[in-house]
């Protein structure tokens, strides 16, 4: 396989009954099999992974493909997986390492929901303080209207930076739904599976 071995991402063709007829050296690696040690084997046994097994045997029952699937292996690894119709009844399956992918979306979520939780605390405090400012100020004669008008202005900027930690907030959130939802679609698609295996 000259072409597909000259490629990042790995492949796989899988003949009808799911066994590996052959595969590039980079799905060896992304699966830690030693070199050309999948060819010939049926495909859980291939890959020592039941859910992607799963899902590749739920797709091939298919009549079109399913898209791609995110799957962890282990604490590190993120794959992304696929698998597509090819001639005489056999199948390509296709496999992305998205690992650093998946390390800088978690930190990035991680450090935004931090961050929001973190400066909620004193703008809350600061915004309080800058009311009682703008109260004070009207009230006392003494105080010039230069000094009424900076703090006013100081007022709108505190709540400003607010509304800016609620949507940052709310992004972060957003982005955890959404990781949320991607699992209930994978867990939906194996009861699908478990379905059409008891019809």
């Amino acid at each position: 396989m000259p072409a597909i071995g000259a490629i990042d991402t790995g492949v796989i063709r899988l003949d009808r009954q799911l066994e590996v007829q052959s595969a590039n050296l980079v799905a060896h690696e992304l699966f830690d099999r030693p070199a050309h040690g999948m060819q010939g084997r049926p495909l859980l046994e291939a890959i020592l992974d039941n859910n992607i097994e799963e899902f590749v045997r739920f797709s091939a029952s298919l009549a079109q493909p399913t898209g791609w699937r995110e799957f962890s292996l282990g604490r590190k690894k993120t794959l992304l997986v696929s698998l597509f119709r090819a001639a005489e009844g056999s199948f390509w399956m296709v496999i992305r390492d998205i690992s650093e992918v998946a390390r800088l979306r978690k930190i990035r979520t991680e450090f935004a929901e931090n961050l929001s939780h973190e400066l909620r605390t004193p703008v809350t405090a600061m915004s309080l303080l800058s009311e009682l400012l703008v109260a004070d100020s009207g009230e006392l004669e003494h105080i010039s209207p230069k000094f009424r008008a900076r703090v006013v202005q100081m007022q709108a900027e505190i709540l400003h930076l607010g509304e800016l930690i609620t949507e940052l907030l709310e992004l972060a959130r957003i982005e955890s739904r959404s990781e949320e939802h991607t699992s209930e679609l994978q867990s939906h698609s194996f009861i699908s599976y478990a379905v059409f295996c008891l019809k």
